[in-house]
């Protein structure tokens, strides 16, 4: 299953554990997609978008190629951070709370929210100190 898929099935059943009225749908429903629009990959034609150039001008760089990647990824990020702040403000506390709790964590590994809790907080067996010589 594509991350997207498995995110907006995760969305799906957050709108009902949350009990998104009718008044909030849109604001969830902005979120939603701006979240799931966040992580989709670039398409592999926007990819290959920036090999595109006429004749008379050379390949793009490689770091033109990555920043125009960041740039086109910071428009996401901003309508992201647009759609959060308007959810923010049609949730009940309740309902922030619950979210807050199910908020999908992002990449592998314990650095996404769901993995900082307290059993988190121990340090593991490959981060106790060397043993004294």
């Amino acid at each position: 299953m594509s991350p997207a898929l498995g995110l907006s099935a995760h969305l799906a059943a957050t709108e009902t554990y949350l009990g998104i009225t009718g008044e909030q749908q849109d604001a969830w429903r902005d979120y939603s997609q701006a979240l799931i629009a966040f992580i989709e990959p670039p398409a592999a034609d926007a990819r290959a978008e920036g090999d595109e150039r006429p004749a008379d001008q050379a390949r793009p760089l490689a770091a033109e190629r990555v920043a125009q990647h960041a740039l086109a990824r910071a428009e996401k990020a901003r309508a992201l951070l647009a759609a959060t702040t308007a959810l923010r403000g049609t949730l009940e506390p309740a309902q922030l709370e619950r979210l807050q709790q199910v908020d999908p964590g992002f990449g592998p590994g314990p650095h996404g929210p769901r993995h900082e809790g307290p059993e988190r907080q121990q340090p593991g067996p490959r981060h106790q100190p060397a043993p004294a010589r």
